[in-house]
């Protein structure tokens, strides 16, 4: 097993051995931004509708407004117990006219993430109510009521896309509210696969938000967290940039892994597919090996202080690179693995490399990998660096300074970030 997350992943993947649980943030970046992708959107669909169908009034609309915004998972179902019992749960008219109009209506216009899942080749599963993956894929829905139909989906022995939270064309599959999660949490089959689940398989999260604390998943995790106390598996959650330490201690006790894709949504699909493209391990021990010893002799060389040497994630124009973040967080070292400039190291620092590494997303960004240094760019004391898709300015002002992000597209420059430093 590597001591670095993203290729022991990917080794997991080419092995099989991985169950890809899709949350809800997939399908609404795959709709561009449909709110009724989300849990959220949903709900406050269903209340219109119940004032608007059922005749509720604004005090009662307004409570479960509130219940709807509330960061508390027990006013969320609460709000959607309300909703799915004056609309008829299970089986009512309303209520599957409801489900049909909203998430059965949902369409793929985005199906980049969508077809990376699929091209995995992976057992797919999701909490989503939502035909996108069957859209994309061409496989039919199994739900948590299937009784054997789900372990030989898991296995991959029979075609279906695993809806743990129920599927919108058979409503009383849908986990929405108290009545509907206290069913599928006293349905022994389900639980007995859901445990199954995370014993044989590596489980990868994409898209999954505060889903993973809802009674169904808290249990799994409060169970795992003592059958793998000691175990040696690992289970991962994609995230951006920016949400990854809070993460880390949200899920230190869990075996869970936050693995960041880069600083945006937009960067997911390609980060999924890299992770199809395994490296052999001895391939890959090479590489790491031979990355650490330039890294590291280059600096000492210039006297930077020495730390981790880590995979970097892939640069959209297919580079494979390692790179090495100083412990002070002031710079980061790279080193090209594949391409023109493989072998070479390069090293930005301070408002520039900083800039680069935290705020756009380092190698996975749309620059992608340094091409050069960090060097002069004018007398005043501005700086510029070079990047596979661009470069990036730092100049003084009178109070502060900018860094100032530029991709270069057939030869023309336009501006993609600015952070002013102060």
């Amino acid at each position: 097993m590597s001591h670095d997350p993203v290729e022991d992943l990917r080794q997991e993947i080419a092995k099989g051995h991985v169950l890809v649980v899709v949350g809800s943030g997939v399908s609404v970046g795959a709709t561009n931004g449909n709110p009724l992708a989300s849990w959220t959107g949903l709900l406050k669909d269903g209340v219109e509708r119940c004032v608007k169908v059922k005749g509720l009034d604004a005090k009662w609309a307004n409570r479960v407004r509130e219940e709807i915004e509330s960061k508390d998972m027990d006013d969320f179902l609460f709000a959607a117990e309300r909703i799915s019992r004056k609309l008829g749960f299970p089986d009512g008219g309303e209520y599957r006219r409801w489900l049909r109009e909203t998430v059965g209506g949902l369409r793929a216009e985005d199906r980049s993430v969508l077809e990376a899942l699929r091209d995995l080749g992976l057992p797919l599963a999701t909490t989503n109510y939502d035909g996108l993956l069957e859209e994309i894929t061409g496989l039919p829905p199994v739900t948590w009521r299937d009784g054997d139909k789900v372990a030989r989906a898991i296995r991959q022995d029979e075609p279906g896309i695993l809806h743990l939270h129920g599927y919108w064309d058979q409503p009383e599959s849908v986990v929405l509210g108290l009545r509907s999660y206290e069913r599928i949490l006293g349905h022994g089959h389900a639980q007995a696969v859901l445990r199954a689940v995370q014993t044989l398989h590596t489980l990868l999260f994409v898209g999954c938000g505060d889903g993973l604390a809802d009674p169904n998943f808290g249990a799994l995790l409060e169970w795992a967290r003592e059958v793998f106390q000691v175990s040696e598996a690992r289970h991962y959650r994609l995230c951006l940039d920016g949400e990854i330490e809070d993460l880390r201690k949200r899920h230190k006790d869990d075996r869970l892994h936050p693995i960041p894709y880069g600083s945006e949504h937009s960067t997911l699909a390609q980060f999924l597919r890299d992770l199809k493209a395994p490296v052999a391990p001895r391939e890959f021990a090479q590489r790491m090996e031979h990355a650490e010893a330039e890294i590291q002799r280059f600096a000492t060389t210039h006297n930077l202080p020495n730390g981790t040497v880590t995979k970097a994630s892939s640069s959209p124009f297919g580079t494979v690179a390692f790179k090495m973040r100083l412990p002070d967080e002031k710079g980061v070292i790279y080193y090209h693995a594949s391409g023109q400039l493989c072998g070479r190291v390069f090293y930005n620092r301070d408002g520039i490399g900083w800039y680069y590494e935290y705020k756009l997303g380092g190698s996975g960004s749309k620059l992608g990998l340094p091409t050069s240094h960090e060097e002069a760019r004018d007398a005043k004391g501005g700086r510029i660096s070079y990047f596979e898709g661009g470069y990036i300015v730092w100049f003084q002002l009178p109070k502060g300074s900018i860094a100032r992000a530029f991709a270069t597209i057939d030869g023309i420059d336009s501006v993609i970030g600015e952070w002013n430093l102060g």
